[in-house]
């Protein structure tokens, strides 16, 4: 009968000696272009969809700093390059505007804007925008306090009909996702307040407060509603301009846009999709030729 520990003694040997047979995988020319080739070619298909099929937003922008003074309302012609599909995007651009600034994103109350009462001592934070003269009287002070939202962009937009163009309005509900809306819909004590102006739990400051990341930005500021399309050829919008850009050197401009992917992105995407391709292709004829 045979000794199961001999056997097994034997085996040890065998891979301590090395006697068994070894197997790996071996890149070789035909294992390159089988892997690669592939992935190079879905670049190329993933390139084609992005820019053929993927749709792309009409954007119109329109600076109005120099043509419309401070404190006036003004009206803008503006022309429509080709027919707009309803719903259309009203959005604001600032640029050289630092809202992630420390000493910005550091003086605000997160716990005033959930509707949640906060003493005076509590607003050291946002000092000294928490109340005028820094009183502790509460008709003095400064509600939502801090330099976020004092700096509450109000300049206001209207879109008046213009020929064949009757949309419906420009809304501020729908702006912002639902259960964002409900974080600023705590205890009414502010709204109730007489010194709390109403605007400020409106949708337009919840998105304002999102702090931006670059200092150049867009925010929505309300939707247009409509039927069909925005043909144009012209659109006449008009802007009551109350916030004053030159104090931090910046522009202001207005920003029309349909539903759909932006082109700049799509472009970027469309480019990188195509030079990898290429690199992968190349790197697969070069293996190809020279590796042996």
């Amino acid at each position: 009968m045979d000794d199961p520990l001999l056997h097994l003694a034997e085996n040890q040997n065998n891979l301590l000696d090395k006697k068994y047979s070894g197997r790996r995988i071996t890149l070789t020319r035909g294992l390159y272009c089988k892997i690669f080739v592939p992935i190079g070619i879905l670049c190329f298909i993933m390139a084609i969809i992005l820019k053929y099929t993927v749709p792309t937003a009409i954007e119109i922008v329109q600076e109005y700093d120099d043509y419309c003074p401070l404190g006036k309302t003004c009206d803008f012609i503006i022309s429509v390059p080709k027919p707009m599909k309803f719903p259309i995007a009203l959005l604001y651009q600032l640029d050289n505007f630092y809202q992630n600034h420390l000493g910005s994103v550091g003086s605000r109350s997160d716990a005033q804007l959930l509707g949640k009462y906060v003493d005076f001592d509590k607003m050291k934070m946002c000092a000294p925008y928490r109340s005028h003269n820094d009183s502790k009287d509460p008709t003095q002070w400064i509600l939502p306090c801090g330099v976020e939202a004092i700096s509450y962009f109000n300049d206001s937009f209207s879109m008046i009909p213009y020929q064949d163009i009757n949309p419906t309005g420009c809304s501020r509900s729908g702006i912002k996702v639902r259960a964002l809306n409900s974080r600023y819909s705590g205890h009414k004590w502010l709204e109730d307040n007489i010194v709390f102006p109403t605007e400020y739990i409106s949708h337009r400051f919840s998105i304002w407060m999102d702090t931006a990341a670059f200092p150049s930005f867009r925010k929505m500021y309300g939707i247009i509603k409509g039927s069909g399309y925005l043909a144009g050829p012209n659109i006449t919008i008009s802007i009551t301009n109350n916030y004053d850009a030159t104090v931090f050197n910046g522009r202001k401009s207005l920003v029309l846009t349909t539903q759909g992917y932006d082109a700049v992105s799509l472009q970027y995407l469309f480019g990188l999709f195509i030079a990898t391709g290429i690199v992968i292709e190349l790197f697969c004829v070069f293996i190809f030729v020279y590796k042996k």
